[in-house]
């Protein structure tokens, strides 16, 4: 309860409003809770910096066991998960000492030869009453709120860019889009970049080296070990130097095909504890669909995942990045970014520093990134390309980089499915086919943006015109 207060700043407000010092049963408990009393009331807040120079102005910081027990404490209530509980069972052990200490001392003056019933009695029943109003008034929860005084008081660090553009440490995050665009990669890529402090597909600053948690569960080893020996064969470093390998290991740690599973108790302890002991800044999770069984599209399921991620963030400073597939699609897609990923909304609300791949035209090579950055400025959508050598199923070597992004022809892409999925108008010469009108209809797009990219698909001749509508208008079709 005391090594609490000093790691997390929201504890000592609540351990204050609910706790004297006689309720710590050693007398250097007591004592260390009445410093930490002090300061909250004076600063709002305590560390482990501020309560030893107290406790050594007092006099009392050896007599609590000086530096190295406060330290001891601080590991211990990085460890404690229920402070709401912690509360209202030392409330109660403390409100049974008390009983017991009044009951013993009610029956040893019992004893006393010539003491009155009536004497006895009165001389409890003001003690008495005082615990019964406290026993009546122990929180059963912790307290809410801080006054706002103190809240802006306190200072707040700028959040920590772990990628420039496209990280920091204030925010989970998702990578999303279609299947077999790469995502497994640039997770991969982007992870490696961290843990060597080095570019994201040349182009993403990482300011700073960062330990990373690589759990993959979408491919088996083999591929794992191939994608990750390549990517780095990229950067120009050797995974078969001994000496590169063994100092990875600091600050690289992966998880393959094991089972993990957020549905059950063991793997999120096995999680925690890894966040404890190796401390990574952020944990890719690699895919989300393989590691739980919850039904996704139900909010309450698909919330009470993001809850146990949210718990662990809170308590370690650890990011996610979960990676994601979009919903399968039965026609054109009317939406983009978080709206098209598969689930209930709860998932697209959640992410704050996300990443939505999209494919290029079909004639063009590698993917859209679209980038979702909630407190940074916004960052233009790139092309992501592939250089790899050797065989395409195993490559020897992989580069990612990231290019400026030329002209969109996604939209295109949509335009098509919108052309061979939409409602067919019939023809007054030549075959059905969909009109421009219908097209404007279905995209929420202008007569002119659409004709400009239907132009485009005929000159690729993706469409055709199959034949014309009353007053001229023309008909397409997708060609065959």
């Amino acid at each position: 309860m005391l090594g609490v207060c000093l790691v997390d700043p929201r504890a000592p407000a609540a351990v204050v409003a609910g706790l004297l010092a006689e309720d710590f049963y050693l007398e250097k408990h007591r004592r260390l809770y009445a410093a930490v009393d002090t300061l909250v009331k004076a600063q709002g807040t305590v560390d482990l910096i501020t309560i030893s120079e107290a406790l050594r102005r007092a006099g009392a910081l050896d007599e609590i066991g000086g530096p190295a027990y406060l330290a001891l404490l601080t590991e211990e209530g990085c460890a404690l998960t229920g402070l709401s509980d912690y509360l209202r069972l030392l409330r109660e052990k403390a409100g049974l000492r008390d009983i017991i200490r009044l009951g013993t001392d009610l029956v040893a003056r019992a004893y006393e030869n010539g003491v009155p019933p009536a004497d006895l009695l009165a001389g409890v029943s003001g003690q008495l009453s005082v615990l019964t109003r406290r026993a009546a008034t122990s929180p059963s929860a912790e307290v809410l709120g801080e006054g706002l005084g103190v809240f802006l008081s306190r200072a707040f660090e700028d959040a920590v860019p772990l990628v420039e553009g496209l990280l920091t440490s204030d925010g989970n995050g998702w990578i999303a889009g279609e299947e077999k665009l790469g995502k497994t990669y640039f997770a991969l890529e982007e992870a490696l970049a961290m843990s060597l402090g080095q570019p994201v597909a040349g182009r993403f600053r990482v300011p700073a080296r960062h330990r990373v948690l690589f759990i993959e569960e979408e491919d088996p080893p083999r591929r794992a070990h191939v994608r990750l020996a390549a990517l780095l064969r990229g950067r120009g470093l050797n995974p078969d130097d001994g000496f590169f390998r063994d100092e990875l290991d600091d600050w690289f740690k992966i998880e393959v095909w094991s089972g993990f599973t957020l549905d059950e108790q063991k793997w999120i302890e096995r999680l925690d504890a890894t966040c404890t002991a190796f401390r990574p800044a952020v944990v890719y999770l690699d895919v989300l669909r393989k590691l739980t069984q919850k039904d996704l599209n139900k909010a309450a399921e698909a919330g009470a995942i993001l809850s146990t991620l949210d718990q662990l963030r809170r308590r370690h400073g650890v990011i996610f990045r979960v990676l994601h597939h979009y919903r399968k699609s039965q026609g054109f897609r009317v939406a983009r970014g978080s709206q098209e990923m598969g689930g209930s909304f709860v998932l697209g609300a959640w992410g704050e520093c996300s990443l939505f791949f999209e494919p290029l035209g079909r004639k063009q090579s590698g993917c859209r990134v679209d980038v979702q950055v909630k407190d940074g400025p916004p960052v233009p959508s790139f092309k992501l390309a592939w250089y790899a050598e050797g065989p395409k199923h195993a490559p020897t070597l992989v580069r990612l980089t990231a290019e400026d992004q030329a002209e969109d022809t996604s939209a295109d892409d949509v335009l098509l499915q919108a052309v061979e999925m939409a409602p067919k108008t019939e023809a007054m010469v030549g075959l059905a086919g969909v009109s421009v009108l219908t097209l404007t209809m279905l995209r929420k797009q202008s007569d002119k943006t659409i004709r400009r990219g239907l132009k485009r698909l005929l000159e690729a001749k993706l469409v055709t015109v199959c034949g014309a509508a009353p007053k001229g208008k023309d008909l397409y079709a997708v060609a065959k």
